[in-house]
């Protein structure tokens, strides 16, 4: 694939800014390139000061026609790097030799030749200050909170060290930039939670988007079922310190929670069903056999509407026959479930009768 963009000439240096047309010259090289290498998908890359849509029309219909309506340039005049590389190294070794360079802040060696003005240790200077400063401002923009908490000096600092320490392995950003998080853990433990809360939410951003269910979903489910649902959260949504994250294509949203609440929704996410979540809510005194109802009712009313959860299947039930819950009636327009939970433990047998009324 190739890319094309405009850029600025500083003489001794070219600044790739991607901010206008693609220039003559460059289109010379294109036009060569296509022509003696055969067409290769391309694209403009336009990432500033944007023109009006008309403009980008024509820039897209030149580059278009460059193949087609450019001369062929003659580039046998200029000092092609390819001359040299067969007695010096072979293209894989130079590109190695380069990201050593860069990675490691090591002085250029012959595969890079002195300009005017410009010597081989400036351009490679170029690219390693270029790499590293990338880093820092990409990492940045997803640890807001936490450079406020720790202070920019003591953030930034540790994060040259990171970066300095630690060169990225990935194709892409995202998990390099994730992966500050644990660094910041191992040196700065106060604000370990902080960071990795933010590393969560930028990944949320990148999950996938599921249906979501439904209160309807849970109803249909039927009375012998309703119990054995296993309900987890959907890959864009989190719990975590107390807040319920959730992520659509832009944003991520959170909302905080109750400790009760946290610990309801927990066993519900950590158990295969919700018999068995209802036994751990009643283990940890979350509701007696009186209140359990009410308390199933109030976590999957409240949070269901959310788009946090979606049924993964009927699951088994470890606690199998102490909770029943039996729908009595469904209403038209609402849904009114009024139903019996009965717990049956080895000190006593709770029977309650209660509503549970939905309006959707």
């Amino acid at each position: 694939q190739i890319h094309l963009a405009g850029h600025e000439h500083h003489g001794s240096h070219i600044l790739d800014t991607h901010d206008a047309a693609v220039s003559a010259e460059v289109l010379d090289l294109y036009a060569y390139t296509v022509k003696t290498k055969g067409m290769k998908n391309t694209m403009i890359e336009w990432d500033s000061q944007i023109p009006p849509f008309s403009e980008m029309q024509r820039e897209l219909e030149r580059v278009k026609q460059a193949n087609v309506e450019v001369p062929l340039v003659d580039f046998s005049s200029h000092r092609v790097v390819q001359k040299n590389l067969a007695s010096e190294s072979s293209y894989s070794q130079l590109m190695n030799d380069f990201q050593s360079c860069v990675l490691n802040n090591e002085q250029p060696g012959s595969w890079i030749h002195n300009k005017p003005d410009f010597t081989a240790q400036d351009q490679v200077n170029v690219y390693q200050r270029a790499y590293r400063q990338r880093l820092f401002n990409a990492i940045i923009e997803d640890y807001q909170n936490t450079r406020k908490a720790m202070g920019e000096d003591q953030f930034d600092l540790l994060l040259r060290t990171y970066i300095e320490h630690n060169p990225s392995k990935y194709p892409s950003l995202d998990p390099y930039i994730r992966g500050y998080a644990e660094f910041v853990s191992a040196h700065s433990n106060e604000h370990a939670e902080i960071a990795a809360t933010e590393a969560m939410t930028s990944e949320l951003l990148d999950k996938p988007q599921v249906q979501a269910a439904t209160l309807h979903d849970l109803v249909n489910a039927g009375e012998e079922n309703f119990l054995k649902l296993n309900l987890n959260l959907v890959p864009a949504a989190a719990l975590r310190s107390r807040m319920i994250f959730v992520a659509d294509k832009a944003q991520v949203y959170r909302q905080e929670v109750t400790k009760e609440e946290y610990q309801a929704l927990s066993h519900i996410i950590q158990t295969d069903c919700l018999e068995n979540a209802l036994q751990l809510m009643y283990e940890d005194d979350l509701c007696s056999a009186d209140t359990a109802l009410n308390t199933i009712q109030e976590i999957l009313t409240a949070f269901i509407p959310l788009g946090i959860f979606r049924i993964c299947a009927i699951g088994p039930c470890d606690f199998h026959g102490l909770w029943r819950f039996k729908i009595l009636h469904i209403g038209v327009g609402s849904i009114r479930m009024v139903g019996n939970i009965t717990h049956a433990s080895k000190l006593r047998d709770f029977t309650h009768q209660r509503l549970f009324n939905t309006s959707l």
